[in-house]
């Protein structure tokens, strides 16, 4: 996920991204992770998740979000100069919104 420059919304500056993570309401998620440079840290502190991504290693961790809303996360293992640049969020929505996300992504890859 790159940085982002939304123009007329207000986001939150190194938290938001132009791609977010949409997952569905009240449904188990896995998340994988891996890295392919140096270790870095998936962590959502307000979700109490924190999962390692290390180099030639496939590291899993599951997600049931029970509450929708927005969910910022970043890396928390200093892995570089732009360490403090690499933000994430996760959207969690209700089924239907989620399917229609899904939907609308397929038809782009």
């Amino acid at each position: 996920m790159k940085y982002l420059k939304k123009k007329g919304k207000k986001l939150f500056r190194l938290l938001d991204t132009d791609r977010r993570m949409v997952v569905p309401i009240n449904n188990p998620i896995r998340v994988l992770t891996s890295s392919l440079d140096v270790i870095h840290s998936f962590a959502i502190p307000s979700m109490g998740v924190k999962v390692d991504s290390v180099p030639g290693r496939l590291n899993q961790s599951f997600l049931y979000c029970q509450q929708m809303g927005l969910f910022f996360g970043q890396c928390s293992e200093i892995c570089g100069l732009n360490h403090s640049y690499m933000p994430f969020c996760i959207e969690v929505t209700s089924y239907e919104k989620f399917m229609e996300w899904f939907k609308n992504i397929a038809k782009k890859y």
